[in-house]
């Protein structure tokens, strides 16, 4: 009789195998789907990301930079802030580099010369201002602050693009200087408060006639002469032993000069003049404008559609009176590292006829004929570069010039419609209100019930319990998906009860956006 070997018996046995290889089939396709993610989804994401805190970091420093003209202008200490960095996404099964900190700084400080034509002269110290972010998908150069100019300085690669353009020439005629002093470097993710404080009681030299004003300046003529115009603009020349900054010289009436000194984190410290008049302010000390838009009559861009082939429809609304877009030019800023395209044609979607083509990183030239901006209407241009990138990662910008000689600049990455209620100039808003429902609050658990309403999915709530004004428990939670909703915080304070709850709102930052309080009896 032949009776199998047992080792044979289990050695044969392949019952299982099926399902161990089965396993290992399914883990190396999710382990490859993992890296695929990993290496291309979240370096598309992140640089969303970035270009999204890059929109919002301009606004800001359009902000610091009106601020200084209002300190210095109207005497009156302004305390903008600035976020210099930003956190990508959280993510579970893949992984984030280190978050992007920027850096904020004044570089060191030049002098600007003042000299009459008697031969009195005066030197008074300013810095300038830069903002270098640290994006790991974005390529983007610093952002410049000098003599009321904001700019983006690319002239290594695609040039330079002007985010807000001098204001140190009233309308009048009267030419305003503010000079920034005092040293100031900051590095970090998260917002950094800038604490701006005009000088006082300060004297100014007593100037007679004529007065030849030298002002360092890391811009050249091109920039210069057509802003400020032949009665003003003098020359320019190199500033002594600074290679890349230049020295403008300008030819002003002592009766037109007004200098103020403002002092970033202090008071000025490096050398203060001041001959502003008390209440001062004017046109140097005006609101500036957002970054989508910057330009008259309120003309927003409020839609972008990628056709593809580096084919891309700008939408604006001209929320103004009619005006036209008369020239402009375009830079462009990637994050794939690809080569960028060299050339745009510009034109009107359904027209045979283009308007212009524009070389990247040119100055202005002038479309013909103009595009027409009605009133109160969206008007479409075509954007069609000559080779196609990476909307996810590349993005440009726009300046557009209008025929009232004002200017709007752009910034243009990713997509959107303008039919979207949630999205203007480029950027999702949001709302947000919060109401306590009338109901009997009593016991030493408080079941609070509120209706919160936001389109923020990053929001959240604290429902906070008080004792006279003292806390006595404060809780947070997400705003739920369907309102009304419920939650507990404590109502007691040893044996005395809560007095009243307060419920806030805040927006995905942490701001606080809406709250009700209710007494409670």
């Amino acid at each position: 009789m032949n009776i199998p070997s047992p080792l044979r018996r289990f050695s044969d046995d392949q019952r299982a195998v099926s399902a161990v290889v089965g396993f290992i089939l399914v883990f190396g396709l999710l382990t490859l789907s993992l890296a695929v993610y990993q290496a291309q989804v979240v370096p598309q994401q992140n640089a969303q990301t970035e270009f999204e805190h890059f929109e919002q970091n301009q606004d800001e420093l359009v902000e610091f930079r009106n601020a200084i003209s209002t300190a210095g202008q109207s005497k009156v200490s302004q305390f903008p802030s600035v976020k210099l960095g930003t956190l990508y996404q959280s993510r579970t099964f893949t992984i984030n580099p280190a978050p992007p900190s920027g850096s904020l700084q004044t570089s060191q400080p030049y002098n600007i010369t003042l000299e009459d034509e008697t031969g009195t002269t005066e030197n008074v110290s300013t810095r300038f201002v830069e903002y270098r972010p640290g994006y790991r998908e974005v390529s983007v150069g610093s952002t410049w602050y000098e003599h009321s100019v904001l700019y983006l300085d690319e002239r290594e690669s695609s040039g330079l693009n002007i985010i807000e353009d001098q204001n140190i020439v009233s309308s009048s005629g009267t030419v305003r200087i503010t000079a920034l002093q005092n040293e100031f470097q900051s590095t970090r993710t998260d917002r950094v408060t800038l604490e701006l404080y005009p000088t006082n009681d300060s004297e100014f030299p007593d100037l007679e006639g004529e007065v030849e004003v030298k002002l360092p300046t890391r811009l050249d003529e091109d920039y210069w002469e057509p802003e400020l115009g032949p009665s003003i603009y003098e020359d320019i020349d190199s500033y002594p032993g600074e290679p890349g900054v230049n020295r403008l010289i300008l030819e002003v009436d002592s009766d037109d000069l007004q200098m103020n000194t403002v002092g970033i984190q202090d008071e000025p410290t490096e050398g203060s003049v001041d001959n502003v008049p008390v209440g001062g302010g004017g046109e140097n000390g005006e609101e500036g404008t957002e970054v989508n838009p910057a330009g008259p009559g309120d003309v927003r861009l409020v839609g972008v559609n990628n056709e593809g082939g580096g084919t891309v429809i700008l939408t604006f609304r001209n929320n103004g009176e009619d005006t036209n877009i008369d020239s402009g030019r375009v830079g462009f800023y990637t994050g794939s590292g690809e080569d960028i395209p060299n050339e745009v044609t510009i034109s009107v979607p359904n027209e045979e006829d283009t308007r212009a083509t524009w070389t990247i990183g040119d100055g202005f030239i002038s479309l013909d004929p103009p595009i027409m901006l009605d009133s109160s209407e969206d008007t479409e241009v075509e954007y069609e570069f000559d080779q196609n990138y990476n909307t996810n990662q590349d993005f440009f910008v726009t300046t557009l010039e209008f025929n009232n000689n004002e200017q709007g600049t752009y910034f243009v990455g990713g997509e959107y419609d303008p039919d979207d209620p949630e999205v203007e100039n480029g950027e999702e808003t949001f709302s947000y209100d919060i109401s306590i429902d009338d109901t009997d609050l009593t016991g030493s658990n408080l079941d609070v019930t509120f209706d919160a309403s936001t389109n923020d999915g990053d929001a959240t709530v604290e429902v906070q319990s008080s004792l006279n004004s003292d806390e006595i428990d404060s809780e947070t939670f997400d705003v739920a998906s369907e309102q009304p909703q419920t939650e507990r915080v404590d109502g007691k304070d040893g044996g005395d009860d809560a007095t009243s709850v307060r419920v806030t709102l805040f927006d995905g930052d942490g701001n606080e956006q809406a709250n009700d309080t209710q007494s409670i009896n």
